[in-house]
Order: structure tokens, then C-alpha cells, then sequence
């Protein structure tokens, strides 16, 4: 029990730290902490930091250390998008994908702008893939017998995984640690 509270004691001055404009020092004293009492929550802060100080693969780094504590954490997912997208990564539109099957029943405020922004950035991605997917169907179907055409034709009348955002139980995304 020492250890906690020390560790929370450690992770309170790096809240005041970080409070009164000092991140360097916060991080300073969220990276030794993680190092010995790992958590999902002190994780997230961390990659809050990094990511503050601009250095975006560490946030990554840290963010993606949180979700293999927590992989259904939903502001966890939508910081790895918003990171994702923010060093133009092509899985940003899927991370995000991925936050919104995990979304709270209620949002407002700049987390609504949030999750407004992460539909958009969504529904961008799986209409891409979708028209990908078309592009790579008719280019079979050039090609294909008749047998085959019918198996190709069967296979593209099949619903997209990514449309699964309104099912009632979410998709899991495990992270590895």
C-alpha cells in the first residue's frame, strides 16, 4: 500500500507540476513513475504530455502503453487517432473507427466536436476502402471465369466490417504491451 500512495503522491506533484506550466518536469516525473507503478490513466497523462511538447511518436508511444492496460478506454483510442492523423498516418481513419465503437452514450462540449471530427475522418476512410474494394472487385470480375465471378460477386454483396459502428456490442481492439 506505501508503494500506491507514494506512486499517487508522485502522480499528484506531477498534476501540480504540469498545472503550473512546468511539462518538462511533469513529464520528468510521469516517465520515472510509469517505469515503477505503470497505469493506464498515468500512461494517457504522459502521451497528453508528449504530445503537448510536440513530440508526437513519444505520445504514441505512451498512448498505445495505456491501451495495453485498458484497450477499451475510449479517450485512450480517440488520442491515438488525433495522433495518428496528426503525423498523417493512413490508420488514423480506422483508429478512429475503432475509438467510436467505444464512445459513451452522452457527449458535449469539445469532446461532441471530438467525436464529430472523428465520424467525418470515419466515414472518409471507409468510403476509400470501400471504393478500393469496388475498384479491386471489377478488376477480378476482368479476369474471372464464371465460377469465380459468382464466389467475387458473393464476396462484394457482403456487408463492410466497418459499417458495424451502430451494433449495440462493440468491437474489441486489443493492443499489445
Amino acid at each position: 500500500m506505501a508503494m500506491t500512495t507514494d506512486a499517487n503522491e508522485r502522480e499528484r506533484h506531477a498534476d501540480a507540476l504540469a498545472a503550473a506550466g512546468d511539462l518538462v518536469g511533469a513529464r520528468a516525473v510521469l516517465t520515472a513513475l510509469v517505469k515503477t507503478d505503470p497505469d493506464a490513466g498515468r500512461w494517457l497523462k504522459l502521451a497528453s504530455l508528449c504530445r503537448a511538447a510536440g513530440d508526437l511518436q513519444a505520445a504514441l508511444t505512451a498512448v498505445e502503453r495505456s491501451l495495453a492496460l485498458a484497450p477499451l478506454h475510449f479517450m485512450a483510442l480517440m488520442s491515438r487517432a488525433s495522433i495518428l492523423e496528426r503525423l498523417g498516418r493512413p490508420e488514423a481513419g480506422e483508429a478512429y473507427g475503432n475509438a467510436l465503437a467505444q464512445r459513451p452514450k452522452a457527449v458535449d462540449g469539445q469532446l461532441a466536436r471530438m467525436v464529430d471530427h472523428a465520424e467525418q475522418v470515419s466515414a472518409a476512410y471507409v468510403a476509400q476502402r470501400e471504393s478500393a474494394m469496388k475498384a479491386a472487385q471489377a478488376s477480378a470480375l476482368a479476369v474471372a471465369d464464371e465460377d469465380e465471378a459468382v464466389r467475387i460477386n458473393r464476396f462484394g454483396t457482403m456487408p463492410c466490417a466497418a459499417r458495424a459502428s451502430g451494433i449495440q456490442n462493440p468491437r474489441i481492439f486489443i493492443f499489445p504491451a
